[in-house]
């Protein structure tokens, strides 16, 4: 069935996350499995696995920038899985902020264009 090869995607991606430290990967990794859990229903663990993608950050430590942030690509994927997983589960408020985030952060992109419409649709549903 559809929800066992879910399970079994899950359980490989989950394997392969123990091993790799590679930035790209762990990106690809997150984005997968977020995506695969909100496939199989599982909304909060997908919201879970989006998160971590917007969660790398350059730090500065002394004279060292330690971290990446992740391009713009995995960044409003990773907020526009957000957004889809909180309207599965009936929090359009927050699914909202994350359509208006792309929009702040990536003005200049069709992305754009795309969250502002849904943040709009969201609008009428929270009323």
């Amino acid at each position: 069935t559809e929800q066992k090869a879910y399970r079994e995607a899950i359980s490989s991606y989950e394997k392969a996350l123990e091993g790799d430290r590679h930035l790209f990967y762990r990106l690809l990794i997150y984005y997968n499995l977020g995506y695969l859990y909100e496939l199989s229903g599982q909304y909060e663990k997908g919201v879970e696995y989006f998160q971590k993608i917007t969660m790398f950050n350059k730090k500065r430590v002394l004279f060292w920038t330690v971290g990446q942030r992740p391009n713009s690509f995995w960044l409003f994927s990773a907020y526009f899985g957000i957004g889809r997983c909180q309207e599965k589960l009936n929090r359009f408020s927050e699914a909202k902020e994350m359509y208006l985030r792309i929009v702040d952060e990536f003005p200049e992109t069709p992305f754009s264009d795309k969250a502002e419409a849904l943040a709009l649709l969201l609008t009428s549903k929270q009323k």
